[in-house]
């Protein structure tokens, strides 16, 4: 009979739940012999009667109902539903990156398009500033009389005249620029092409050392040769603007770079030769300070310090200088110094809320995602959970920006003197030559224009410390210096603004700032991570 086993495994005193012996299923059991064709009932294995026609009917009807209903779309098969559900993952994953890739590759072009928009701004109020270093203008006018009388000499010029006088010093530095870059890369591609050569041709180690040696200091021999080449149009771009030489022609005359000439610059650029006032010189080491360098890692004195910037993204705390590794004020002074002052500007971005700090879990670095937070106080976390940004250019744009700005006036407090120094020693230089074309208002300050040394309020307060007339000139002249710096710090701070407005439209607009995360894990807010995050860490 069908119950067979079920009965003999409870007769024989064993489970009943214990897999039964194989059994021949029904449609493929031979018929016995003298079978007469006749319905014989079947059980399965627990004893329960069974029809497997029916069953391969039932199977079929329920495959046909499914069919119908995927093709009305009803349901769908699960491993259909699984492989669109992945596709559908990738397809969003592919899309965010290109979506940050895209928004990265726009923060970069937004910051090469900030660099001339800072520089054209800054041109007409450094020529302010570089004219109040050397005394241009007379004491008894105020810093508003004289912004007041520069912006009506600039509305009564006309044509290429205005342009020029808002623009001071233009002429020149694109001209240098356009001469300087094109003869440096020219250079480093023979001298990689010839490190190349000697590379194959010398055998021992030490004579491709020397050739490498030698194929350094040439190149920067060379480099020094530019420099000095084009001291004419740096001294003529300083005299404009200071306003000594004339706007119009925007480069010096041909005759000024030929030193055999009578009119040339090097006639008396390089006088006096040993003293301390030559031009020549200080527009050498001036250049020397302010080495071609990244702004971001290497802001000045590149050249005699080891000490280098980190990047914007580095804590304090989590920083790799440690106290061992920062520089000692004996043995690196200037790096010493200038790690107060990126410890200050660091401090500084931190309490107004604009210092990027990495986060401890970092993708790699062509992904672009959310991995750096601002400087946040977590107690606060219920009303305010803190704001997670992309490591993306257009992100780090405004806080690299407000960066740039502190490190650059930090570093005119430290080269103020310098600047000052190097600044009269041009005026004195080029109002003694007689070679060289003034302007009338040029001539007419002659007479009160600072001498290098010893000259100015400072000057005389040296000369005669207990006179009130010489504090009385001396802060006067601090004063107006700090209007004056004053003005291209508004500057600055009007066009960290509009890159501030800019980044912020550009990435709600086009880049889903301020939308809700998609993906994995989109269900959990940013609250509950951080939340949970903190209880594993305490329990841990």
């Amino acid at each position: 009979m069908g119950r067979q086993q079920y009965l003999n495994r409870l007769a024989f005193g064993r489970s009943a739940f214990e897999d039964p012996e194989p059994v021949i299923e029904a449609e493929q059991r031979p018929q016995e012999d003298g079978d007469d064709g006749e319905y014989r009932q079947q059980y399965d294995s627990k004893g329960r009667p069974v029809n497997p026609a029916v069953d391969a009917i039932d199977a079929e009807l329920r495959k046909a109902q499914n069919e119908v209903l995927e093709l009305v779309g009803v349901v769908e098969r699960k491993d259909q539903s699984d492989r669109a559900t992945e596709v559908r993952n990738r397809a969003s994953r592919e899309q965010r990156q290109a979506l940050l890739f895209a928004e990265n590759d726009n923060g970069e072009v937004l910051e090469y398009t900030l660099s001339p928009i800072s520089f054209f701004s800054h041109l007409w109020a450094e020529s302010i500033l570089q004219r109040v270093h050397v005394g241009f203008y007379d004491t008894s006018r105020s810093m508003w009389d004289i912004i007041a009388s520069e912006c009506r000499a600039v509305r009564t010029a006309s044509g290429n005249q205005r342009l020029a006088m808002i623009l001071p010093g233009l002429g020149d530095t694109i001209a240098h620029l356009c001469v300087r870059m094109p003869l440096i890369l020219a250079a480093e591609q023979i001298v990689g092409r010839l490190q190349t050569y000697f590379s194959r041709r010398c055998k021992s180690r030490k004579s491709r050392e020397r050739m490498y040696t030698a194929l350094i200091i040439g190149f920067q021999t060379f480099l020094a040769a530019i420099d000095i080449a084009l001291l004419p149009m740096e001294f003529h771009c300083s005299a404009q603007r200071l306003g000594l030489a004339p706007q119009l022609p925007l480069i010096p005359p041909l005759k000024a770079f030929l030193p055999w000439h009578r009119d040339s610059f090097h006639r008396f650029g390089w006088l006096p030769l040993l003293g301390l006032t030559s031009p020549v010189g200080l527009l050498l080491f001036h250049k020397a300070l302010h080495y071609d360098a990244d702004e971001e890692k290497i802001p000045i004195c590149s050249l005699f310090t080891s000490f280098r910037y980190p990047t914007i993204a580095e804590h304090p705390t989590s920083s790799q200088l440690t106290p061992l590794e920062r520089p000692a004020l004996r043995e690196d002074p200037l790096g010493w110094l200038l790690h107060q002052t990126w410890s200050a500007r660091t401090s500084l971005m931190q309490r107004s809320g604009w210092n990027v700090v990495k986060m401890s879990t970092r993708p790699r670095d062509d992904e672009f995602e959310n991995n750096t937070t601002l400087h946040w106080d977590y107690d606060d976390i219920d009303t305010k959970p803190p704001p997670v940004h992309r490591s993306t250019a257009l992100a780090h744009l405004p806080a690299q920006y407000l960066a740039s700005i502190i490190d650059c006036f930090f570093i005119r407090l430290l080269t103020l003197p310098f600047e000052s120094f190097m600044l009269r020693s041009i005026a004195q230089s080029f109002m003694s030559s007689s070679t060289t074309t003034k302007t009338a208002q040029g001539i007419s300050a002659a007479a009160y224009l600072y001498t290098p040394l010893g000259g100015g309020p400072f000057g005389a307060l040296f000369r005669s410390p207990l006179s009130a007339s010489s504090w009385t000139s001396a802060g006067f002249y601090l004063s107006r210096l700090g209007l004056a710096i004053a003005l291209t710090t508004s500057i600055d701070a009007i066009i960290f603004f509009g890159v501030y407005k800019a980044t912020k439209y550009v990435g709600r607009k086009y880049f889903q700032w301020g939308r809700g995360e998609t993906g994995l894990g989109s269900h959990q807010t940013r609250r509950e991570r951080l939340l949970s995050q903190g209880s594993n860490a305490s329990a841990s």
